[in-house]
């Protein structure tokens, strides 16, 4: 199953983090049954991220047919348009990940700040999004409000 120098000790289970995590990982690299398993599950996940999406795509539509939202015009679309920039997370630990987003964050608002004369222009969402339970909520997100929180102190 897993190379005799792998070995995941009970301290590194207790983590439950990325250490644990990357720890397992590691040992069951090679087995048949866990590649087989985890499969599985990946794929039952995006089906039901996929139903979601779906879900939520009709909410919206019966949302606006009712008048609890706006319609958008196609020039209001456009302009409310946002780019995504994936950030590649193999590997990473949450901290590097919500380091490297927090350095595009602040390169954002000074070039936003440099080229606008409105100080509502300056504004920044961050939108975290992927699969569900790969970690945005519990450990990304995290370590982005305590940045943005220890900003808005030294502000």
């Amino acid at each position: 199953m897993a190379n005799d120098s792998e070995s995941i000790t009970l301290d590194t289970l207790k983590q439950k983090g990325v250490a644990s995590t990357t720890s397992v990982l590691r040992f069951l690299k090679d087995s048949d049954t866990f590649l087989r398993w985890s499969s599985f599950l990946s794929n039952a996940i995006r089906r039901r991220d996929d139903e979601d999406g779906f879900k939520l795509h009709h909410g919206i539509a019966i949302a606006i047919n009712r008048g609890t939202l706006l319609d958008l015009t196609e020039e209001e679309r456009a302009l409310a348009a946002v780019s995504y920039e994936s950030v590649d997370v193999l590997g990473k630990t949450p901290v590097e990940v919500s380091n490297y987003i927090w350095e595009q964050v602040k390169l954002r608002k000074l070039a936003l700040a440099t080229n606008s004369s409105d100080e509502n222009d300056a504004g920044e969402l961050i939108a975290l999004c992927g699969l569900s339970g790969t970690g945005k909520v519990m450990q990304i997100s995290n370590e982005l409000a305590l940045k943005f929180f220890v900003y808005l102190l030294t502000f």
